[in-house]
């Protein structure tokens, strides 16, 4: 392996004060950069004048970092690798580097992805905060907001914390006092919905997501606070099952997923005013990725007011009806079960505490 290595590599301006580990490991280094270039000289060999002269154009400045670590920002410090790092690297001082509103949505957005698998307890990964990065940029619509908003933002990772959990406060809070007929809204999609048994797992959040909310009571502790992150979860959930599936296939099954997902879009849109603007882009993207607006398909078009819980109520799948009966009966059982042993457990008592008063 270290033979191999050595003949394709130079090695003869390696330092001799590196061991013959940190000598291989220069040596690798090397290598990838060799092949990298010649990768690069191929493919500059192939294509014409115009297309070399905007070989370089990377949509934006940001675009850059995919070339190089973030940890590169301060080499004095020396950071070790982690999402807390990764963190402190985009905010405070080093969030002055970012000079337009795509580069400061992009950073928040990173910064959000960090701060959540660190919390998940992931194994460092820049590639995977920069995709989670992204959906965070959608997730929030960063876009829409204005520089000194995400200036703020980037002051700390406490000032991310804040800036967080008031934009999920804005966008995923219920309107204010039809909270309990939202969720009778989803307590009816969720029990007319096509069951989950043997579904993909993006369908399965998203049947759980609708699932927490009907089941959640006004006098659970913390209600709105619950509300509005479920709501959020519920969104997140929607994203992840409509991505790649804007082209649903038309078998009778799956038309019917689709459209109960539909379904919950148009309670959303209706009852949490911050994010029906996400409800109708989500259409919008869908429709354009069916050629809907074309009259030859025109049946694959779809408006949010033709979906809702009255329809899913329409539509009943009996698998879910009655796995959703045979749960429930399980529950009651259950309860039953442990009132029985509750009354046995204090009948017990009760007969060793008579026992010890009566005369022998």
């Amino acid at each position: 392996m270290k033979e191999n290595i050595k003949e394709n590599a130079n090695e003869s301006v390696l330092s001799e004060n590196l061991t013959e580990d940190q000598k291989i490991e220069e040596l690798k280094r090397r290598n990838k950069l060799q092949k990298n270039k010649q990768a690069f000289d191929e493919f500059m060999a192939n294509i014409d004048e115009d297309e070399k002269e905007n070989a370089f154009n990377f949509g934006h400045p940001d675009e850059e970092e995919e070339f190089k670590s973030p940890f590169e920002l301060d080499e004095e410090e020396k950071l070790p690798r982690n999402y807390a790092n990764y963190v402190k690297l985009h905010t405070g001082d080093n969030r002055f580097k970012y000079t337009t509103l795509e580069e400061k949505a992009t950073a928040v957005g990173r910064c959000f992805a960090a701060m959540n698998l660190e919390s998940n307890k992931q194994v460092f990964d820049v590639q995977r905060t920069r995709i989670h990065g992204e959906k965070n940029v959608e997730f929030y619509e960063l876009r829409e907001l204005d520089e000194k908003t995400l200036d703020k933002a980037l002051e700390s990772k406490e000032s991310l914390e804040k800036f967080r959990a008031k934009r999920t406060n804005e966008m995923y809070s219920t309107q204010k006092g039809k909270e309990e007929l939202y969720i009778e809204k989803m307590k009816a999609l969720h029990q007319n919905m096509m069951s989950k048994s043997g579904r993909s797992p993006e369908y399965k959040d998203y049947y759980d997501a609708v699932e927490r909310i009907a089941s959640l009571k006004p006098t659970d502790d913390k209600f709105h606070a619950k509300l509005t992150v479920y709501n959020k979860e519920l969104v997140r959930s929607m994203r992840d099952y409509y991505y790649d599936k804007k082209k649903v296939r038309w078998s009778e099954n799956g038309q019917k997923r689709f459209n109960n997902l539909l379904d919950g879009m148009a309670i959303v849109d209706g009852f949490v005013p911050g994010a029906g603007g996400r409800m109708q882009t989500m259409v919008v993207d869908i429709n354009l990725a069916r050629n809907a607006t074309n009259y030859k398909n025109v049946d694959k078009y779809i408006e949010l007011k033709n979906f809702g819980a009255d329809r899913a109520v329409l539509n009943p799948d009996p698998k879910n009806v009655r796995e959703l009966a045979e749960k429930e009966e399980k529950l009651k059982k259950q309860k039953e079960k442990k009132l029985e042993e509750k009354k046995l457990e204090e009948k017990k008592l009760g007969d060793k505490t008579l026992g010890g008063l009566l005369p022998n």
